[in-house]
């Protein structure tokens, strides 16, 4: 082993060794982006395969996180390729081991010309480190994939296909793609009498522009037969102010009830916590300009049957993705809704695809538990019934509320002052005296 096997701190998918059975090529593209293997499949796959003398492999990242997997991967398909492209969401921090193999392998002597991209819309300097170009041609190569679509994916071949001749310059330009849009409703004209609310589905547009979309089809039906009416809007990022600003506008005209995301993350960065509030010193999301619930509701990169036996269910990179982080924008977690399923195989690419499959109860869960919010959001405050619970751990009458350096009962008489001024039916509370 050129590295220790394992770390203190790691993820559980690094510690999950699975066999990557790959023959080499010419051509190798690594992505943790299923979505973007898809499209590649179709469109690389056609092209390269016109051309007798140039092999292509596509191959899921997430597998060479284990020490071992990249180890193998890197003696066994990575040296013996022309050009190699790893598209890394999470980048260096995700992906030790496979970095720094690449690095090992050249030091050895390997041939290999390595592209390293990040796998999100934000350039990452440290990924210059494993690069064999320089930064303007990476940024380059970067821009078809950060872009999207089919169109840019013949771009990006046209690329590869001169970096092969080693020829650095000349390179096509990225077209722009927009990054965010609403989705016609074609549910049609719902009747009146029976809408309940209005709620918006936010998710990735990579799953718009690969037609990626059982999941999202299925949920707004399923919210349809609650009495809802959808607004799909996807967007490359929450982050962007533009698409945050369209969001705002749409509010103005149409406000939702609630919004279900199924994008991960947390949108605020830094202090302020909302990008169109820099000036704030208070973490505030975006989302909360919204005043409306905001439920998370996550798709798992895994297939149904990973989830099913691991007793956390999700794997802990799901969960910090789509739990951990989402909860400091103040959202509330529902349920995983749809999992990476495999589809068609394409043998000359010894690849094969996965897309999103919708798990109908999941859904039907969610479903309802948004039109509950919609109604709860939509009832009189003095109507409420609120309850505050608090803990008594360790497990004593004594320790009511407890927690160290916080007092809890003067917090709790302030929470029920705050409600009183909201118009919650709050008929008495002791002072603070």
């Amino acid at each position: 082993m050129h590295r220790i096997a394992t770390k203190p701190g790691d993820l559980d998918s690094e510690k999950k060794l699975e066999s990557v059975r790959q023959t080499p090529a010419d051509i190798l593209f690594i992505s943790t982006a299923d979505t973007e293997l898809s499209g590649l499949a179709q469109v690389w796959g056609k092209r390269f395969r016109k051309k007798a003398r140039l092999t292509l492999r596509l191959m899921q990242a997430n597998p060479l996180q284990h020490p071992a997997a990249a180890e193998h991967y890197a003696d066994n398909v990575l040296c013996k390729a022309k050009l190699a492209i790893f598209r890394l969401h999470g980048g260096y921090g995700y992906f030790p081991h496979m970095l720094d193999e690449i690095l090992h392998i050249k030091s050895h002597g390997a041939k290999t010309r390595i592209l390293v991209l990040p796998g999100t819309d934000e350039w990452d300097p440290e990924l210059m480190n494993f690069n064999d170009y320089a930064e303007p041609l990476v940024r380059q190569m970067f821009s078809y994939f950060r872009e999207g679509g089919i169109d840019n994916m013949e771009l990006a071949a046209e690329a590869v296909e001169l970096l092969l001749e080693n020829k650095t310059g000349g390179f096509p330009e990225a077209l722009k793609i927009p990054t965010f849009g609403w989705l016609k409703d074609k549910s049609g004209k719902r009747n009146q009498k029976s809408k309940i609310g209005r709620v918006w589905i936010t998710f990735y547009r990579a799953l718009q522009q690969t037609g990626d979309m059982a999941v999202v089809e299925a949920l707004t039906e399923a919210l349809n037969k609650q009495g809802l009416e959808v607004s799909g809007f996807y967007a490359y990022s929450l982050r962007e102010i533009e698409s945050q600003e369209e969001l705002l506008r749409k509010a103005e005209m149409e406000p939702p009830d609630a919004i279900l995301t199924m994008q991960s993350f947390s949108i605020g960065t830094g202090p302020s916590g909302g990008g169109m509030d820099e000036g704030s010193k208070t973490r505030i999301s975006f989302l909360e300009r919204l005043n409306c619930p905001v439920i998370q509701v996550p798709t798992s990169t895994e297939n149904r049957e990973a989830w099913l036996q691991n007793p956390r269910g999700f794997s802990a990179s799901n969960a910090a993705m789509s739990v951990v982080l989402p909860e400091t924008d103040g959202r509330l977690f529902s349920t995983v809704v749809g999992f990476k399923q495999e589809q068609e195989a394409a043998p000359e690419l010894e690849f094969r695809s996965k897309r999103l499959a919708p798990d109908t109860k999941q859904i039907e869960h969610v479903a309802e538990l948004t039109a509950n919010w919609v109604r709860l959001r939509r009832t009189a405050n003095a109507e409420k019934r609120v309850a505050i619970i608090l803990a008594n751990y360790p497990n004593k009458d004594s320790r009511l509320g407890n927690g160290v350096g916080l007092d809890t009962p003067a917090s709790v008489i302030a929470f029920l002052k705050d409600l009183d001024k909201r118009g919650y039916c709050i008929s008495s509370f002791p002072g603070t005296e």
